[in-house]
Parts: structure tokens; sequence; C-alpha cells
């Protein structure tokens, strides 16, 4: 009974720590909570993709069935929201860490599953893609949840199997991203999956058109194609067009940012499909969200969550790569230290960014770029002597 005590005493101050932190942060102005609670106020009214929240002015991004989902909320006292969607957020992580565990160790026992993942729960919360998002209150690690749920683990609630796909349906509804899913599903062949996914999607976002018709029309036929509407560019946007923009100091003509999205997207589409056939389901997923947040219109550092299991898979993954838990390392030092806030940034400064200062501003984008193509290679290598890799395939996947 001691040695328990003194086991979970660590893990139990982990998860203390992560919840204190949260409710901490949720004492300051939280932005993008207040855009969703902004945006589930005006749902009904006609006029959620007008309406701007009090503090930060900002516009409501989302498909309609997102603001529909922070209804309850909205009825609250807008502080007690806040303190409540943060303790939320703050459970969300623990969970994401103990999915992202169990995808990568399904062998592990439910006991020492919780437990690391409490006692991760403090070196997680510091890494900056989470502490951003716990800062603005963003919903980045609700959706990387739904995903990692649906597709790298089995999934079961309330002893009724969830229908692969659906999960993912939900998060692509609530935001468009996930769609990037859908292909690396189909050239995985995992058609039936894909299928669910559409139609799980399809019928949510139909569903509001009942709900809410008129703003339903004006999302899907204006406003979804408007992401410039909250500015890009910013040092935050690590995705394909922000670095080129920066790299090159100066706007890029569209056909050639359009030129590159695209065969970054399908060449990452497949590179997935490739993990899933020849490595394992966790990585064909990671490399999936990572080529998603590559060519998204706007991929700022908080949407990069994906951090986690990154880091869990390139140290306990079975198909993980050689000095995998050197990468690992590596990957938690970069992202602790956020190097991308260390050059001068705002006010257009991002154009005028040299030498090492260029590399720190888009360190984040190179880093998912040196992934991809790591892992490319892995493969590559890999499958040239097959009987070296096939017991770590049959350990990914069992």
């Amino acid at each position: 009974m001691r040695l328990r005590w003194v086991l979970w005493g660590p893990a139990a101050a982990s998860g203390a720590y992560l919840l204190v932190q949260a409710l901490q942060l949720a004492t300051h102005k939280h932005g993008d909570i207040e855009v969703y609670l902004t945006g589930a106020a005006h749902l009904f009214k006609g006029d959620i993709y007008t309406a701007r929240s009090a503090d930060f002015g900002l516009p409501f991004l989302y498909p309609p069935i997102a603001g529909l989902c922070f209804v309850p909320l909205s009825l609250l006292p807008a502080k007690a929201a806040i303190y409540l969607w943060a303790a939320f957020n703050a459970a969300l992580l623990v969970t994401l860490i103990g999915v992202s565990l169990r995808a990568v160790r399904p062998a592990m026992a439910r006991t020492h599953l919780l437990w690391w993942s409490l006692l991760l729960a403090w070196p997680a919360y510091h890494l900056d893609p989470i502490f951003q998002t716990m800062s603005f209150g963003q919903i980045n690690i609700l959706v990387t949840l739904l995903i990692m749920s649906d597709l790298a683990i089995s999934r079961r609630l309330c002893r009724r199997s969830i229908p692969e796909g659906a999960l993912l349906g939900l998060s692509a509804a609530i935001k468009l991203t996930p769609l990037i899913f859908v292909p690396y599903l189909w050239l995985a062949r995992r058609t039936r999956t894909a299928v669910v996914v559409v139609v799980t999607f399809a019928a949510l976002g139909l569903a509001m058109f009942v709900v809410v018709p008129r703003t339903s029309w004006e999302f899907w036929t204006k406003y979804a194609y408007q992401a410039n509407r909250v500015g890009v560019n910013y040092i935050s946007d690590q995705n394909i067009q922000s670095a080129v923009v920066r790299i090159n100091h100066a706007p890029v003509p569209a056909l050639v940012v359009d030129l590159l999205v695209v065969v970054v997207g399908v060449a990452g589409v497949c590179l997935a499909a490739w993990a899933h056939r020849s490595s394992s389901r966790i990585l064909a997923v990671l490399v999936c969200a990572v080529t998603g947040l590559l060519v998204s219109p706007i991929s700022w550092d908080h949407h990069m969550v994906w951090i986690v299991p990154v880091i869990l898979w390139l140290w306990l993954g079975d198909d993980r790569p050689k000095f995998g838990r050197l990468w690992a390392i590596g990957a938690a030092l970069l992202f602790w230290q956020a190097p991308i806030w260390w050059p001068p940034h705002g006010n257009g400064a991002e154009y005028n960014l040299h030498g090492l200062n260029l590399l720190y501003g888009d360190s984040f984008f190179f880093s998912m770029v040196v992934f991809l193509v790591g892992i490319a290679a892995m493969l590559r290598v890999r499958g040239r002597s097959p009987s070296d890799t096939q017991p770590s395939r049959v350990a990914a996947l069992r």
C-alpha cells in the first residue's frame, strides 16, 4: 500500500498541476473560447458569421454544427463557461495521452495506462501547441482525440462498438480539415471507414440545414472559402503558404502555392497509405495528420497538438525509426522551446527574416517536412529488407 501511494503520488501531482495551470489560464481572456461562445449565442439569430467576439473582435469560422456544440456552454455565465471548458481541456489532454499510449502499446494494462497518462500530463502541457491551445481555449485537443480514438485504436463506448469513421466524420463536421483522412482511407483500402466518414459528415451537415437553413447556406456558399478572414503569414502560421511567403520575403503567386499544396497533399496521402500497408496504423494516421497541417489554409502552432502522439510513437512505437528515442527527445525540445517565437514577428516583420531567424521562424514547418521525408526514407529502406520489418509490422498491428 505504501509503495502504491509512492508510485501514484507523482502521477496525481502531475494531473493536479495540469488542472491548476488550466484554471489559472482561464483567469485571463480566452480568445477562441469566446469566439465559440459568441458563435453559439448568435447561431439562431442568423448573424453567426458577422458577429464578433466582445474582447478580441474575432469572427466565428467553423461550420454551424460547431456553434451548436457550444450552445450548452453559452447558457452559463461567461466566466463559468470558460473555467468549465478549461477543466474539460485538461481532461481531454490526459485522455489524448492515454489514447496515444494505447495506440503504440496496445497491451499496456489499464492501471499503467492511467498512471502514465497522468504522469506525462505535466511535460505535455509545456509543449508549445498544448500550452497555446489551452491558453486560447481552443478545440484542437478534442479534434485530435476524436481522430486518434477513431482510426488509431479499437473503440468501445458503453460496451457497444462505435462504427469506425463516425468520430472522424464528427470531427470533420466541426472542423473541415480532418477531411484529408478520407482519401488516405480510400487508398489504404479502408473503404467502409471512408464511407462512414462521408456519410456522417454529410448527415450532420444536412441536419444543420434543417436546424438553421439560412446560416448553413451562407457557410457552404460563402464563408467556408474565406480562411483569410483571420489573416495569414503571421509567424504562428506554419503551413506551406505562409512558409513560402516568409522564405520568399514577399507574396507568392496563388498558382505556385496551389501547385505546391496539391503536390504535397497527394504525396503525403499516398505516403500515409504506404505506411498503413507496410508499417502500422498509428504511423499512417500521424503521416496523414502532418500532411493536413502542411496543406491546410491555416495551421497555427496550436493546431500541432499532434506532437503528443508523434513523440510517443517515436519513443515507444514498435515500428519507430532507428534512433527513434533520440528523435523523440529532439521533437520534445523543439516544441518545448518553440523557436518560432524567437525572431521578430507581427506587423509584417515576417517578410524580413533571414539566416537563423528564418530557420527559427519556420522551424515547425521544417520539422513537419523532415518528418514526412524521414518516414518515406524509412519505409523505402525497410521495403528493401522486408524480413527486418515484419516483426515490427505484426507487433504494431497486434
